[in-house]
This record gives structure tokens, sequence and C-alpha cells, in this order.
């Protein structure tokens, strides 16, 4: 994936705040299934806690053994909360934004996404852009050895391969604080749990703008 294309793949979440809300209404509260891909031996149970970073805490909401293959999960939130699932006999925690909707987790070997919300949408989706952008930058540091490699990598290729690899990330890192920023408005509990988990991808500077915005909502 070339780092226009990149680009443009992160920047189409933003599109997603600005379209119709299609989140699937649950009928009374939230209905979550978890499905785990690639594996054969299932886990015995998984568990939902909500997260309080405010109170620097987790509480369990609710522990289930898998049924045909899904983990389903059923309740009331109100409000959306912070909340992660993990499976018994793992240490691995799967984020989510709890809200009162039918939601669908994936869980598979690089990592979890959940749809069924406009909040983890967003969400999920900034985590498939961060994956393309390292993606992008595994292939560039590819080129770069493979024309090491065959003696043939001159000054020029190795500048320009050197400044694609820096643009890819401060691009990134550009467009997930606008997009973030835009959607702190109506989605603030999505927008904090991204910067909980990118912070550390994100420069101070931006990490601390983003911090503002939210403060203000």
């Amino acid at each position: 994936m070339t780092p226009r294309k990149i680009i443009n793949s992160i920047a189409g979440t933003a599109l997603v705040m600005a379209s119709v809300a299609c989140g699937r209404t649950a009928t009374d509260g939230y209905e979550l299934d978890v499905r785990i891909t690639e594996r054969k031996d299932l886990p015995a149970t998984a568990a939902l806690y909500r997260l309080m970073p405010e109170y620097d805490k987790t509480i369990l909401v609710d522990s289930v053994p898998a049924r045909g293959g899904v983990y389903h999960f059923t309740g009331t939130v109100g409000e959306a909360e912070e909340a992660f699932v993990r499976f018994s006999g793992d240490t691995a925690v799967h984020y989510l934004v709890l809200t009162d909707n039918r939601l669908e987790m994936t869980v598979g070997k690089e990592g979890s996404r959940v749809y069924g919300s406009e909040s983890n949408r967003l969400y999920s989706q900034l985590l498939d852009s961060y994956d393309a952008m390292l993606a992008e930058q595994d292939r560039l540091q590819k080129e770069y050895s493979r024309l090491r490699m065959d003696s043939v990598l001159t000054r020029h290729e190795a500048d320009s391969l050197q400044v694609l690899y820096k643009t890819v990330s401060v691009r990134w890192r550009e467009q997930t604080l606008r997009t973030l920023s835009q959607a702190a408005a109506d989605y603030p509990v999505a927008v904090r749990l991204s910067l909980r988990r990118m912070q550390q991808y994100l420069t101070a500077e931006q990490a601390d703008s983003l911090l503002r915005v939210l403060q203000k909502k």
C-alpha cells in the first residue's frame, strides 16, 4: 500500500463520522458476540470488564462460556463506556466501547476489531490505519534492504526511501490527530480509548492537544 493510499484509508475514517449513523440498536441494552478466528481450541470462558480510568480500576461485568463458538454477553450500559474482553488462561485484553447496540468482536492473530456502533467503527478503523502504516514502513524497509543487498542502492534512492519512511508515520500522526479531534464532540469515549491505545505513537504535543480537546467536552 502506497503512502497516498494509506492516507486515503485513514481519511475514510473521518468520512464515516460524517455519514448517517448505522449502529445497530439492541432492543434493550447491548448484545456483544465475541468470536475467535484462526483457533480451534477455544478458551473455556471470556470475561467482560468495564474500564474506569478515572478511578484506576476495572469492574467485572460478566463471564460466559463459548456456545457454538461464540461468547455472548447481554446487559445495559446506558452511557458509552470503555471496556475490554479477556479470555481465561490469557493475559491479552481486547478493547471496545461498550454501548447499547448489537456489537460483534472478532479476535485474530493481528488483534481484535469491533463493529455495530459508530464509536467502535471509529476505533477499529484507526487500528486498521495504524496497521496499514506499519505495513508500508515494513515494505519500504525491505525495499531498502533488497537494493542494498544487490549493491544497486544509490544515494538518491537511499535518501528517497528514508524520506518516504518518515513521511508515512508523520502523515499518519497528523491525520489521526485530525480525525480524533473532529470526533471528540460526538464520540468522546471512543476518542479517549483511541488516545489511550495510541498515545505512545503520537508526539507529546499532539497528545496534549487532543487531551485539551477532550477536556472541553
